[in-house]
């Protein structure tokens, strides 16, 4: 759970207000010749936000659904009309991981950009055609990771006897 400004939740609770929740994107990847990360952002207009500028591009965003016992993942789909992000993925040699974070952005007087979530994923299952690629968005793999079994030997730890 997020702790949110009184700036933020006065606007939330607003019967009209001048506020937007964009969805700012990370999207690390390893190829040269590109930004890296891509930082992207699902509104009309770059937005600046931690000192870094995060430029305007149409995707869709599906989190995990949080409501079951096992750990689920979401989906990623981006639109690929000028096929960059086609060329980034087809050209990677690791596999590319995604940042996403909401924030709500107050305008008025002064403008106020407030982180509202945060979610980091490994992209995976990546495909797509000429109009838009699709991505599962795995979400903390380390816990389906093989790890061997841990053993107390007395002289790796001389003193605990």
């Amino acid at each position: 759970m997020r702790t949110l400004s009184a700036a933020v939740v006065a606007q939330f609770y607003k019967q009209q207000g001048g506020y937007a929740v964009p969805a700012l994107v990370e999207i690390t990847h390893g190829v040269e010749g590109y930004l890296n990360p891509l930082r992207l952002v699902n509104n009309t207009e770059a937005i600046e936000y931690g000192g870094e500028t995060y430029y305007p591009y149409p995707f869709t965003f599906d989190p995990p659904d949080l409501s079951t016992d096992k750990v689920a993942h979401g989906r990623f789909s981006i639109c690929a009309v000028d096929q960059m992000i086609a060329k980034i993925v087809r050209s990677t040699e690791v596999a590319p991981t995604l940042t996403f974070r909401a924030v709500c952005v107050i305008v008025g007087g002064t403008t106020i950009i407030e982180p509202v979530a945060q979610w980091a994923f490994t992209m995976r299952d990546i495909s797509g055609d000429e109009k838009a690629i699709g991505a599962t968005l795995e979400y903390e793999n380390r816990l389906m990771l093989d790890t061997p079994p841990l053993e107390y030997l007395p002289q790796d730890f001389p003193g605990v006897h």
